[in-house]
């Protein structure tokens, strides 16, 4: 691929990511500005109308391809995740679009968990094994590599609610 039609497929896979952000009037879609490192994320996304202060934030990093990804390039957009290089506070879930179907897959390379006695944590994501890497399929028909689920307006709504769950119970540990 091309240097000019690589930035044409990360242009249109975050453009499909920020279309399906902001189809929730309750989400703001912010662009970290870039410090020295750049930043370890494309977007940060903050749930407003909920009556926590501060608001739930998670982040998102954007990747695109065109046609079936192979296990390869799925593998490589983990390994090479700038938010498990450098480490996040956050929650980070890793969205990946096919341009061309404009269809979405996610997974969380940070993901936001509580626990049976509600307490918060982050869990980092592991690599996985290249035998992982055989594609299952989804009710759809539809390839699904390790990890990752269809990214939907549903998905969507389950991802805002686990980042919610996660910083309420997170900011009740710092409360007390």
């Amino acid at each position: 691929m091309s240097d000019d039609e690589s930035w044409v497929v990360a242009s249109r896979a975050e453009s499909l990511a920020k279309l399906l952000l902001t189809e929730r009037d309750d989400l703001q879609v912010l662009q970290p500005s870039f410090g020295f490192l750049g930043a370890a994320y494309d977007y940060l996304v903050r749930v407003a109308g909920r009556d926590a202060t501060p608001a739930p934030e998670f982040a998102v990093e954007v990747k695109g391809v065109r046609g079936p990804a192979d296990p390869e390039q799925i593998r490589s957009f983990i390994e090479r995740s700038p938010g498990l290089v450098h480490p996040l506070d956050l929650p980070l879930c890793l969205f990946v679009f096919d341009v061309d179907s404009r269809t979405g897959w996610f997974r969380w390379l940070v993901e936001p968990v509580v626990d049976a006695a509600g307490v918060g944590a982050l869990t980092r994501t592991v690599v996985p094994r290249r035998s992982a890497d055989r594609p299952a399929r989804d009710p759809g028909g539809q390839a699904l590599w390790h990890g990752y689920e269809r990214l939907d307006r549903d998905a969507l709504d389950r991802i805002v609610e686990q980042a919610v769950r996660w910083s309420r119970a997170f900011k009740r540990v710092l409360a007390s």
